[in-house]
């Protein structure tokens, strides 16, 4: 084909003004329209809403697998590229994983010498397949895309498995069971291991009440569909026992 086509890059800038925004990554999707009205693909950017102390440091990685550790100070971790491994102390930390199928642990393996669990951490574990533990405290975790694994551990826990078939627990065998929170997403299906009715709860997207769902009993595990999807599986739960108190 003859001929040359006219192509144009136009820059712009702007402010996005975070003052009411919840502590967190929140998703931005930016969408070009040209003179005729026709819509571009939407390009998605991510902006993290920060919510640490002025004492606390920032850690930040590189485009390789790394190993990242903390102490007992409060810290704020990036993983950027690469399969990370990232253990926060006991502090309260922040830490996201980004790119790579990372192992992220909120307190790595670690007590203070009162015997006291650790910090209360936010993990966000970004693109990836990635395992994430909160270890002790009253943790907040999320998985974001991939297919990830994620463990509350002690502690009263927010889990949030994201886009993608999750693999969620509150507690480990070693460990008390706390009252958890597990957030559904409206993409892929999420499988919760070891879910309590006396105890644990399930948190819906906003566009989806409890009356719009469909809760059966697959053997021996509960099937939480919506439409023609199965949003959740809970692992030897009674379907029987689940009802709308269970969700929040």
């Amino acid at each position: 084909m003859d001929g040359e086509l006219d192509s144009s890059v136009e820059e712009f800038t702007g402010i996005i003004d975070t003052g009411d925004l919840e502590p967190g990554r929140h998703t931005i999707f930016i969408e070009s329209q040209d003179a005729d009205g026709n819509f571009g693909v939407p390009t998605a950017v991510f902006i993290d809403v920060l919510d640490f102390s002025e004492d606390a440091e920032v850690i930040t990685g590189s485009e390789q697998a790394e190993l990242l550790t903390g102490t007992e100070a409060e810290e704020v971790f990036y993983g950027l590229d690469g399969d990370d491994t990232i253990a926060g102390g006991l502090g309260d930390d922040l830490i996201f994983g980004n790119a790579g199928a990372d192992v992220l642990r909120g307190d790595s393996n670690q007590a203070r010498p009162t015997g006291e669990d650790g910090g209360n951490d936010q993990i966000y574990g970004g693109q990836g397949d990635d395992t994430i533990d909160g270890k002790g405290g009253n943790d907040t975790l999320r998985g974001e895309g991939g297919n990830d694994y994620i463990i509350g551990n002690t502690g009263n826990d927010i889990i949030r498995g994201g886009y993608g078939d999750d693999t969620l627990a509150g507690d480990d065998l070693f460990s008390d069971g706390g009252r958890d929170t597990f957030v559904l997403a409206d993409r892929g299906t999420d499988v919760i291991l070891d879910f309590s009715v006396e105890s644990d709860f399930i948190m819906l997207p906003e566009e989806i009440s409890f009356e719009q769902l469909s809760i059966t009993q697959d053997r021996q595990d509960t099937l939480i569909d919506f439409e023609d999807s199965t949003m959740a599986v809970l692992r030897d739960v009674d379907s029987t026992e689940l009802t709308d108190t269970s969700f929040v």
